[in-house]
């Protein structure tokens, strides 16, 4: 259970940070 709530966390994270990482390739 809780290395179920830890992969999922790491996977929103991991989303989060592509979309600012292109997000920041876009704009500039």
């Amino acid at each position: 259970m809780i290395c179920l709530l830890v992969l999922n966390a790491l996977k929103v994270s991991v989303l989060t940070y592509m979309v600012s990482e292109c997000n920041f390739s876009c704009s500039s």
